[in-house]
């Protein structure tokens, strides 16, 4: 009976923690990344995914030469200094893309 009980409270021990880390990434609604279109993103996992499908005219505004706006608001918002720094170094789509996904596999092995 004791391994039982040890067993049950390891898995809502683990449910705890789960839940802890999403509501750690959760973020207020006026610290959402607005695109220039006004499709709002609520997380970096959010902002991977939705790469495959905004507009190059929509990335181009926030990617180029003069400013990297997904670069400052993961720094900003998120405190992620070393995301930050390689979607800063990147003017292509697939190459923020992969950035992002890359922290999103990784995030889950800390």
């Amino acid at each position: 009976m004791g391994k039982r009980k040890s067993a049950i409270k390891h898995k809502a021990s683990a449910a705890q923690t789960q839940e802890t880390e999403v509501k750690a990434t959760e973020i207020p609604p006026e610290q959402y990344f607005v695109l220039c279109d006004g499709t709002p993103i609520k997380s970096i996992d959010e902002l991977a995914l939705m790469m495959d499908q905004i507009s190059d005219d929509v990335f181009d505004y926030h990617v180029n030469e003069e400013k990297n706006d997904f670069s400052n608001w993961v720094k900003d918002v998120f405190d992620k200094e070393e995301l930050a720094k390689s979607l800063a170094t990147t003017r292509c789509r697939k190459e923020s893309q992969i950035a992002l996904l890359k922290h999103a596999v990784t995030k889950g092995k800390r």
